[in-house]
């Protein structure tokens, strides 16, 4: 069988998002493999871990059927390398991909031992606009690996006509709620699902520009996001949502409002004068912000300007963690809500969006 396929727009930029994807199962090597069905006037990719389920649509001319199990591996090495259109002569026991420099071959496999795909049948719909989406993974997937196998996912909670995304590594907390006007469920929903599969989904929505949202489906076991020409359905887990609304309404904050930018060069004068410490002191007078590396031997320290409406304190902050906070928020001017127990800092970001999307960033603080 002859197949034609325009390389660069298609095959290679669809597939490479799946060197991403964690495959576990380290003895079941047949998890490494894709299978491609050739069937009328398209191509159906499938891949899955037995934990995500990966499927992807490719129109194409003419009428084949035809159906393979290949190395995905093996195809992205060999594609990375052409920048041409390429044809496919597909036969049962090999492929062989060819261009006008050079011809490749990878053998197939017995695909009667790749897992089976499961039947997906929705309970729920809703959509969410793309740029929303990716405002919202840019600022939970910003939190940074934990050894703790729970703080490396991400809480969605679906309740009225609200989406909730949530994520900590239990010094920052990342909090997103949209207000959506197009579902409204009485049901509470929540799923747990792994930080790495929405790098996987924030990959794919930035390569195409065509679609304006996503369309999220659900049922008891499974959550599937919908990007065509994308399908990816996951198997959530049932975890314990951190209820963390009574610890912001209940406690007593005094506001600091400072300029980002000059506050994030301040801390890194001051961190390069501090050998492998990223622990800073923050100092707070009525208007008066005073910065030091909190270090006896190479003291250093800093005055910036500030407007603050509390009592006098004296934080110890992970000046690394608060840096990373700043660097994902847009606006220049930041209002930080100091606890009266020092025990967090808390900033609420809600002027960057128009669709009724909150911001709240929670960062774990020490007394000193």
């Amino acid at each position: 069988m002859k197949l034609y396929i325009n390389l660069y727009n298609k095959l290679y930029k669809l597939l490479l998002p799946l060197l991403l994807i964690e495959n576990h199962n380290i003895n079941n090597d047949i998890l490494d493999n894709i299978i491609i069905i050739f069937n009328k006037k398209k191509i159906l990719i499938k891949y899955t871990n037995l934990n995500i389920f990966f499927i992807i649509k490719i129109s194409i001319k003419g009428k084949y059927k035809k159906k393979i199990l290949i190395s995905y591996k093996k195809i992205i090495n060999i594609l990375k390398y052409i920048k041409e259109d390429i044809t496919l002569y597909v036969k049962k026991k090999f492929i062989k991909i060819c261009t006008k420099c050079g011809v490749y071959r990878i053998n197939t496999l017995k695909y009667k031992y790749y897992p089976k795909f499961i039947k997906f049948k929705k309970k729920k719909e809703i959509f969410i606009y793309k740029k929303d989406i990716l405002s919202i993974l840019d600022y939970i997937s910003f939190i940074k690996y934990n050894e703790k196998d729970y703080m490396n996912g991400l809480f969605i909670k679906i309740k009225k006509n609200y989406i909730i995304f949530y994520s900590t590594n239990n010094l920052i907390l990342s909090f997103v709620k949209i207000k959506n006007q197009n579902f409204f469920f009485k049901k509470k929903y929540i799923f747990y699902i792994k930080k790495n599969f929405f790098l996987i989904l924030k990959n794919y929505i930035n390569k195409y520009d065509k679609n304006k949202y996503l369309k999220i489906s659900f049922n008891n076991k499974y959550i599937k996001f919908i990007y065509l020409p994308i399908n990816l359905l996951i198997k959530y887990k049932k975890k314990k949502y951190i209820n963390f609304k009574k610890l912001l309404k209940n406690s007593k904050k005094n506001t600091l409002l400072i300029n980002k930018n000059i506050f994030i060069y301040s801390i890194r004068r001051i961190l390069s004068n501090t050998k492998s410490n990223y622990n800073i002191i923050l100092l707070l007078k009525h208007n008066n912000v005073t910065i030091n590396n909190n270090s006896k031997n190479n003291f250093y320290k800093e005055k910036i300007i500030g407007f603050y409406n509390g009592k006098k304190k004296k934080i110890l902050i992970d000046a690394k963690n608060l840096i990373n906070i700043f660097n994902i928020i847009k606006k220049e001017n930041i209002k930080l809500y100091i606890e009266n127990n020092c025990n967090f800092i808390f900033i609420k970001n809600t002027f960057l969006f128009k669709n009724n999307i909150k911001l709240i960033l929670l960062l774990t603080t020490l007394k000193n």
